[in-house]
């Protein structure tokens, strides 16, 4: 797992880096130009970039080099360091400061060794009109630090940057006017090809639209490390491959019974898709049975379509108490809600489920869809959730439904997603998955989880039920709710990526998504997809 950080605890992390473990701010930002200057090597292809552009042989002159856009903050020593550290290499390298740094800190000593050296500096009134000589922009204006917007000069130089479609763009740490504990845009912001960030990866890199200003994140080892933050961890981390090795071990001498029984409340007449995705997802993930109550209905195109699971159905008058407390008893792990409608057979079934689960003290229970739309109907089931003692339940609302549960406005909740989902996983005691284009994972406790794998292919009717399917297959075979839900939302986007990567983006069905499961579920396998 990686830490996800706001502008405050990367600077208490950078300041006790330097006053406690005495690695001075002087050797980090050498370290931080470094690093920039190595990415830069590897991306410096301007005839590549010629060839692409239609430029050669149309009279244009060819672009060659660098130019460092610096601040007058530590943001602008970092480019100040970039550039004298390429041009003592021989690289064309200019820089132009559009904030001057004030005298006797670390920009300021940067910009006098920049002289030392004879780096060729621009003044910012040239920088538009000279920009067109360079391959390269690299962004070190304002990064993390910037709490007000852009403007005047320094906006229309980044923004007219931003769109010269034949150099190629690199921010340090942050691109300039995007907020780095919000995403936001500031006014106006620079947008990068390649982001290199230090330490440790932003919030604000990771939620829109500053993660479309972002490009590629990279995040450089400078030295910063998590003993910094001197036992003040920070709530919020993300899933990486790394921790695949967390999900249970299948044992050579296992049957079905060890990897759980999934029962899946879902479904109404005719309606069978959710169901039907959510139960593929939980096998493909690895949980030893599926059982699906759903209407009798849909029984014949169920068993035909997922003739694995074991079907129990029910008529116009609903499961009663002798079909539905051996089922939730049995469980696993229970899921309600994919498809189920909004009929009143479906709210009664809502109610039943629940009761019956709090007094039996059953296995995990996740709620999503229609089920989480009746449950923030009912004030009476809601009272009920908040005041168990046991045992785990798991939320997995899309924004609308999180607005319906809060009764905020989708807008606010963007705005303040940290918040309200910690206000609500700790009123129910629950684990909230708040699905987005970067869905946060709450738990109760207040540490949360910041998805960062996924793309535009997962926007496709039926992609969260697969997505509850993959938790509850998670959970079923052994993994504690904590994990499987975060670890879910990471295999669902990755699994978003794979099939986009062999389908484009606008063409994955949810249906397809859960044959990318057992591939990306392999340690490793993510670097031969």
């Amino acid at each position: 797992m990686k830490y996800v950080v706001n502008t405050e605890q990367m600077k208490r992390c950078d300041e006790a880096t330097a006053t406690h473990f005495h690695v001075g701010s002087a050797v980090l930002m050498e370290r931080a130009a470094l690093a920039v200057a190595d990415v830069i090597r590897k991306h410096s292809t301007p005839l590549q970039q010629l060839f692409s552009a239609g430029l050669w042989g149309s009279g244009e002159a060819p672009r060659r080099g660098v130019l460092v856009l610096c601040g007058g903050g530590n943001n602008g020593g970092d480019g100040l360091a970039i550039a004298r550290l390429l041009h003592q290499e021989g690289i064309e390298t200019a820089f132009s400061l559009l904030v001057h740094p004030k005298e006797r800190t670390l920009a300021h000593e940067q910009l006098l060794a920049a002289r030392a050296y004879k780096v060729p500096e621009i003044p910012a009134e040239e920088v538009l009109r000279s920009a067109s000589r360079f391959d390269m922009i690299v962004d070190a204006v304002f990064g993390t630090g910037l709490s007000r917007p852009v403007e005047g000069e320094i906006a229309e130089i980044l923004s007219t940057l931003s769109a010269d479609r034949y150099a190629t763009r690199i921010a340090v740490d942050m691109p300039s006017g995007i907020s780095a504990d919000t995403g936001e845009v500031l006014g106006t912001a620079f947008k990068a090809h390649i982001t290199v960030t230090f330490g440790f990866t932003k919030i604000g890199q990771l939620l829109y639209p500053g993660a479309d200003y972002c490009g590629e994140i990279l995040c450089a080892p400078i030295g910063i490390l998590p003993e910094a933050f001197l036992g003040d961890l920070p709530e919020i981390r993300s899933i990486t491959e790394e921790d695949l090795h967390l999900l249970p071990e299948r044992r050579e001498d296992s049957h079905k019974g060890t990897f759980g029984k999934v029962l899946l409340v879902a479904g109404s007449p005719d309606m069978n898709g959710a169901a039907y995705f959510s139960g593929l997802a939980a096998y493909r993930t690895g949980a030893g049975l599926v059982q699906i109550c759903t209407p009798a209905a849909n029984r014949e195109s169920l068993q035909k379509l997922l003739p694995e699971a074991v079907l129990s159905t029910y008529g116009e008058e609903g499961p009663d108490d002798a079909q539905l407390r051996p089922m939730i008893c049995q469980a696993s792990t229970i899921v309600m809600g994919p498809g189920l409608s909004l009929s009143e057979q479906a709210r009664k079934l809502v109610g039943d489920v629940i009761r019956i689960w709090l007094e039996e003290k059953a296995g995990p229970l996740l709620l999503d869809g229609d089920a989480l739309t009746i449950l923030s109907q009912d004030p009476e089931l809601t009272e009920l959730l908040s005041s168990r003692k046991h045992p785990d339940l798991i939320l997995t609302p899309h924004m609308k439904e999180m607005s319906r549960l809060t009764g905020h406005p989708v807008s606010e909740l963007k705005n303040n997603r940290f918040a309200y989902a910690g206000s609500l996983a700790k009123r129910l005691d629950a684990i909230l998955v708040m699905k987005d284009s970067r869905t946060l994972t709450q738990l109760p406790d207040g540490s949360g989880f910041l998805n960062d794998s996924g793309c535009s292919a997962l926007a496709t009717a039926g992609s969260g039920d697969v997505l509850t399917g993959v938790i509850a297959g998670l959970i079923s075979t052994g993994s504690a709710p904590s994990l499987a839900a975060p670890m879910g939302v990471w295999i669902h986007g990755k699994c978003g990526e794979a099939a986009a990567a062999d389908e484009g983006e606008a063409a994955v069905l949810a249906s397809e998504l859960p044959e990318y499961i057992h591939n990306v579920m392999i340690p490793g396998a993510q670097a031969k997809m």
